[in-house]
């Protein structure tokens, strides 16, 4: 009995083994179409792209054609500021001149209140030195007169 019972099982294992294959098989197949229907879409991309790229490439404007539309406005610009200058020559060749005595008169006024200067900030540092030895001494005078008041208690209390 064992052995049929064996034998049944390799026949069972048998079958299951050609229905594994078979199943692999087909498996294996359904894959290989897929992966080929995928390559052909991934070619027909290709070819759609190649063509919308053409389409923009021909839709492009060229650089030169921009320039050419630039030019005049640049030219009619620089025409208006060669007639505005042309306004007012005087004012523009004596800028530099008076620009020069401008900055030369501040820093007279400049060098005229540097004495001021210097004297205020040493009086106020003197002040300032004041104000802080004078905080210094009444802090030490209230400590002095914090220990003279504990002395006097404890003498008090004998």
């Amino acid at each position: 009995m064992s052995k049929a019972v064996g034998k049944r099982a390799v026949a069972q294992k048998k079958a299951d083994t050609i229905t594994v294959k078979g199943s692999r098989d087909v498996v294996y197949a359904e894959a290989r179409k897929q992966g080929d229907a995928l390559a052909k879409q991934g070619v027909v991309f290709l070819e759609e792209a190649k063509g919308r790229l053409q389409a923009l490439k021909e839709q492009e404007v060229a650089f030169d054609r921009h320039l050419a539309a630039y030019e005049p406005i640049l030219e009619a610009q620089e025409n208006a500021f060669e007639a505005l200058i042309a306004l007012y020559p005087g004012m523009i060749e004596d800028l530099g001149k008076r620009r020069a005595e401008i900055l030369d008169a501040a820093s007279r006024r400049h060098q005229a209140g540097r004495p001021r200067r210097v004297a205020s900030t040493t009086q106020a540092s003197l002040q300032a030195r004041k104000r802080v030895e004078e905080t210094v001494r009444k802090a030490n005078d209230a400590a002095d007169a914090e220990v003279l008041i504990k002395n006097f208690k404890r003498l008090a209390r004998f």
